[in-house]
């Protein structure tokens, strides 16, 4: 949200950095890039310019590259043994579309909920889900929101499209939710 904020480069540059060491870990953290796009989708929309504009923006392709920057250097076996590379990417792509051997995997939604549900429980479950509705409901108001509501809803569909089913795949998730059911919590205080 720094970069929201200030619109210094040096926030893009260190987001992109956090985006770039976070997919070099763990793949799936390169949809953190969606949230930077988002940020500066709103700085253009606050400035009162027009979406498109989007494209041109000097510091939201630093920090893009600044993430594939990041990632190939701590990753440089993406670009040294590229055949390699692509073999094994290939090789969970295929994994994750089939699924696990012996596995029910068509349709992950129930697993997931059941797994969300034992997580957060009979107070902070229905809690999570009414503080992400009313952020929803309310985005002209909570904008400074839309990053972290449109990571968290794009990741769980991403990994809902995957016939693979763990558990971990839901950990990203989980803070953004928790953070969500602290909005209800911190909502109904101010009504009471």
């Amino acid at each position: 949200l720094q970069v929201l904020d200030s619109g210094r480069r040096t926030h893009a540059l260190l987001s992109g950095l956090w985006i770039g060491l976070a997919a070099s870990s763990k793949y799936t953290g390169a949809l953190l890039v969606l949230p930077l796009i988002v940020v500066f989708a709103l700085r253009i929309h606050r400035a009162g310019g027009r979406l498109w504009t989007l494209l041109k923006l000097t510091d939201l392709w630093i920090g893009i590259g600044t993430a594939a920057f990041a990632f190939l250097v701590t990753s440089p076996y993406c670009l040294l043994d590229f055949d390699a590379f692509w073999a094994d990417f290939s090789y969970e792509r295929a994994h994750m579309s089939i699924g696990h051997f012996g596995a029910d995997s068509r349709s992950n939604l129930w697993p997931y909920a059941i797994l969300f549900w034992s997580n957060f429980g009979i107070w902070l479950g229905p809690l999570a889900i009414t503080g992400a509705v009313l952020l929803l409901l309310r985005l002209r108001e909570y904008t400074r929101w839309l990053p972290l509501l449109a990571f968290s809803f794009f990741y769980t569909g991403v990994i809902l499209t995957w016939s693979a089913q763990a558990g971990h795949y839901l950990l990203p998730v989980f803070p953004c939710f928790a953070l969500f059911a602290a909005v209800a919590i911190s909502a109904s205080f101010r009504h009471l």
